[in-house]
């Protein structure tokens, strides 16, 4: 039987015991029904697992005891990360939810052209901020033990015009312009790729410019106009696919 899984940033290699929080606490007891003496399964994001054994539950913290020796998982070395455009709340949540169950290794979310006007205004900021529950829920979900990195950008082009700050080999952009779907060939195990998807309104003249100008390669996602969350999380699963990830 698959153990609950729990978030504690604080957990380390040296850790004998651990305090969950009055939110995880709440969850664990009154969702789950989880009881002392039941073992749950807790990671720090950062790799490291270990097994726990439930000793006290109060209304604000969850005692919690190292019942076996932490194991350290070394990272994924084929890097695919994700650059997307910030939609709506609810479709920029099922998104990042989607790519990270996927295996996305990082996340850049841009402010496109072609922004959608309800959210033109906000702050960008506050709206990532509000994507670590997200993201952490995912990899309890998925049993990730890294949480993917969200990096927000005030445009695309600072992203594909300085690829190198950002630690990407290669960009992969997915249009309807282009003339070839994506294959095998386009994907190297040795290589970090960035993945580009456009909002609904698609990319602008100046976005599609920027993208020849830099040499992206620019592929089909198929014969069907895809929604701009359905594409982000189509483009990865094909590329984790191709590079035997899935």
């Amino acid at each position: 039987m698959r153990l609950h899984r729990f978030y504690s940033k604080s957990f380390t290699e040296h850790s004998a015991s651990l305090d969950l929080d009055s939110l995880q606490s709440n969850h664990l007891s009154k969702v789950l029904r989880l009881a002392e003496g039941d073992t749950v399964e807790v990671f720090n994001g950062r790799g490291l697992t270990g097994k726990f054994e439930i000793k006290g539950i109060a209304r604000n913290k969850t005692k919690l005891f190292l019942t076996s020796n932490p194991i350290q998982e070394v990272q994924d070395s084929n890097k695919t990360s994700s650059i997307i455009p910030v939609l709506k709340k609810d479709n920029l949540h099922f998104m990042v939810q989607k790519l990270i169950e996927i295996g996305v290794n990082k996340i850049f979310i841009y402010r496109p052209d072609y922004v959608d006007q309800s959210i033109a205004k906000k702050n960008m900021s506050k709206i990532i901020s509000k994507l670590e529950d997200i993201v952490v829920g995912a990899c309890k979900q998925s049993g990730r033990n890294f949480l993917p990195q969200i990096v927000f950008l005030k445009n695309l082009k600072e992203i594909v015009t300085d690829k190198d700050n950002f630690a990407i080999d290669s960009f992969i952009a997915f249009d309807f312009t282009g003339t070839n779907n994506l294959n095998n060939d386009d994907i190297k195990d040795d290589a970090s790729i960035g993945l580009i998807t456009g909002p609904e309104s698609g990319f602008s003249d100046e976005e599609r410019s920027l993208l020849i100008d830099k040499n992206v390669s620019i592929k089909l996602l198929g014969n069907h106009t895809l929604r701009a969350e359905t594409a982000a999380v189509v483009g990865l699963t094909l590329a984790r696919n191709f590079l035997g990830k899935l």
